[in-house]
């Protein structure tokens, strides 16, 4: 990303679309220092928070506006800026204490946390239209229908990634992963987006009131501890989203684009797993084929599934035959 590039970043929903935050490279393509804008409608900092992610009476309110920035900068230190109604300085907190610095983004060397969203309420997300990508202002937009509905509440996390580690673009009903962009010549900036159950909100009692209430669950963003993060991310996903062979085999798949994996295109694949079992030394690769029959049965699966057992191993038989003819025809091998 080169200096004051920005990639606004949208969740399309089978209805309607949103705008989840704005990232905008306030340094450069070798030292890059990062913004995120337009995170919410509201923000606000307390001096303790919940757990479940709510507002009681009792907590004070440090500060609280319609204009919240996080910065990430390159040296690791993680701010929040807000501009507050009749003050012409914004009011600045370190994440932790001030002075307090996290990991400087040149010193990623393999994955490295640096905000997170928990959408406990995908509804109450005002409506955005799909802008159009410009010159500097890049539009990234994440579509999965099963995924991304109005009551789904997901976590989702912006990281960075070295290059050397090896990661799957893909989509399923579960989760969502891709690169956002090229932030410099070794480090990606990507995201993942996963279903997530929230704790209910907890009820309280009110003296005031003399009666119990329920608080309001919010949707937030926030720095996190990103030594915890990046444990819990990669003892779940290192055989998925983290794994060299699955990341190999998907972007074969989908020509290095992010894979939309459906469950129908699970079950051809399973065919397919069933197929090779009975072939040795294979001339074509098992993802190379693959991709073959989804690009024959993707668009139109039914026809696959209504055939017998039988039916769908002959079917990918007389598939192979007709690869390993052109093959042969073409000089492909």
């Amino acid at each position: 990303m080169n200096k004051r590039e920005r990639i606004s970043i949208f969740i399309q929903m089978q209805t309607r679309s949103y705008l989840l935050c704005r990232v905008i490279n306030m340094g450069d393509s070798v030292n890059p220092d990062l913004k995120f804008t337009d995170v919410s409608s509201y923000g606000y900092m307390t001096e303790s928070g919940r757990d479940d992610g709510t507002l009681t009476p009792d907590q004070k309110i440090d500060y609280a506006s319609d204009k919240v920035e996080l910065s990430y900068h390159k040296d690791g230190s993680p701010l929040y800026k807000c501009s507050i109604k009749g003050n012409y300085s914004p009011w600045r907190s370190n994440y932790m204490h001030p002075g307090f610095r996290q990991v400087p983004i040149s010193e990623c060397e393999d994955l490295l946390p640096i905000i997170v969203f928990q959408i406990r309420r995908p509804e109450i997300y005002k409506t955005k239209k799909i802008e159009s990508t410009e010159a500097k202002k890049r539009v990234y937009v994440c579509s999965n229908e099963f995924l991304f509905t109005e009551k789904q509440p997901l976590f989702a996390v912006i990281y960075l990634r070295h290059k050397k580690v090896p990661l799957t673009l893909i989509s399923t009903k579960d989760y969502y992963s891709d690169i956002l962009a090229e932030l410099t010549k070794n480090i990606d900036l990507c995201i993942f987006i996963c279903r997530h159950t929230y704790p209910a909100p907890i009820p309280y009692y009110d003296n005031g009131l003399n009666c119990w209430i329920t608080p309001y669950a919010c949707n937030s963003i926030s720095f996190c501890n990103q030594r915890a993060l990046l444990d819990e991310l990669t003892s779940k996903l290192n055989r998925n989203i983290f794994d060299r062979a699955f990341a190999l085999f998907i972007g074969i798949l989908s020509d290095g684009k992010v894979f939309h994996l459906t469950e129908e295109k699970l079950l051809i694949l399973d065919e397919v797993d069933i197929f090779f079992e009975q072939i040795k030394n294979p001339i074509v690769q098992k993802p190379h084929f693959a991709r073959f029959v989804l690009e024959i049965f993707g668009n139109n699966p039914q026809s696959f599934f209504k055939l017998s057992s039988e039916e769908k191993q002959q079917t990918l038989l007389s598939v192979w035959r007709i690869i390993i003819s052109e093959g042969t025809q073409r000089n492909w091998f």
